[in-house]
């Protein structure tokens, strides 16, 4: 299956999932406007999410994605943390570049370590509830961890991948 119709599934479940929530614990005005202008994260959060167990294929959707974040976190860490002024402007440019080349080389070692192999640990039950944790570590939000979870098991129902381990 390609990753648009991964996308497609996890908003489509999480925005069920988003409905029933809704239904049965919180008891908005689902039929309101605003009830979807404020799901619209969650929604993006089940897309997103539905992407994330292909991170262990190199030519995926979700690597080109954090590949790219990850190339605008290394700019922004190696700039802001240079302090580039210009009574230094030589020295502190030498800092930035160092910062770069280190940045991107850890960033290129974690890719090639923490990448497993196709359809190994990713695609399992177990890495969706790791994945929940560090949706609900992240966001101190339970709601959010359900959802992201939901668009992660999306995709492995997507694919007929539903292994506990």
């Amino acid at each position: 299956m390609d990753w648009k119709a991964h996308i497609l599934i996890g908003i489509i479940l999480t925005a069920l999932m988003y409905l029933l929530w809704d239904m049965f614990i919180t008891h908005e005005n689902y039929q309101s406007i605003m009830f979807w202008v404020m799901g619209l994260p969650v929604l993006i959060l089940g897309g997103f999410s539905a992407l994330l167990p292909d991170f262990d294929h190199q030519n995926s959707k979700i690597t080109q994605i954090l590949v790219f974040l990850g190339i605008l976190t290394i700019l922004y860490l190696s700039f802001v943390s240079a302090k580039v002024t210009l009574d230094n402007l030589a020295m502190g440019l030498v800092s930035v570049c160092a910062k770069l080349i280190l940045y991107s080389l850890a960033f290129i070692g974690l890719l090639t370590i923490l990448r497993p192999k196709h359809r190994g640990i990713t695609h399992t039950l177990s890495f969706s509830v790791v994945y929940g944790v560090a949706v609900l570590a992240a966001s101190e939000s339970l709601p959010l961890a359900i959802f992201g979870m939901v668009g992660y098991v999306s995709h492995l129902l997507a694919d007929r991948c539903l292994k506990i381990i």
